[in-house]
């Protein structure tokens, strides 16, 4: 069986793709869906501009996308009772002095991702306490420090065990 390519090129297309899947979803068939002429037509009577992401993604504010990922990263710290220090001005400027604009999107997925990273995965996030590395590297530097994660028990984020070990 031949693979289906399932890359999308375009903002446009990963779109359209997503309103097809939210249509089968809450519809069960794709019988009565908009083609893709008329899901184009309707995008654009709606005022979007199909070509570009940043027209798709962000509203009137042109640093939407950007003030959106600061809130989401804020309110993470708060849920791990890790206290965040930046506001969004010094928080925006840190990842402009790194070369990196938050308000485009990555197309970098899992490990290799950037973030901002703590010293020791101690402390607050706070600019004289923060650091730029992959995901993985992150990860690899909590496991080698003795120092909690700051993740409340019973999180997601458990240690994975191992199925084969004997002992309980």
């Amino acid at each position: 069986m031949a693979h289906k390519n399932t890359k999308h090129h375009t903002p446009a297309d990963k779109k359209y793709a997503n309103y097809t899947w939210q249509y089968k979803a809450k519809h069960g068939t794709h019988e009565g869906m908009r083609t893709r002429e008329e899901w184009n037509r309707r995008q654009i009577l709606k005022g979007h501009d199909l070509d570009n992401v940043k027209d798709l993604r962000a509203g009137k504010d042109p640093n939407y996308y950007s003030r959106l990922r600061f809130a989401r990263h804020r309110a993470q710290a708060k849920y791990r009772n890790i206290s965040f220090e930046f506001d969004w001005e010094s928080w925006h400027a840190w990842w402009l002095s790194h070369g990196i604009d938050r308000n485009i999107p990555t197309a970098e997925r899992g490990g290799q991702r950037l973030c901002m990273c703590r010293y020791k995965d101690s402390g607050p996030y706070r600019l004289d306490n923060v650091y730029l590395a992959t995901q993985s590297q992150n990860s690899s530097d909590a496991r080698l420090g003795d120092s909690p994660t700051g993740r409340p028990p019973g999180s997601k984020n458990k240690p994975k065990v191992d199925k084969n070990s004997t002992t309980r």
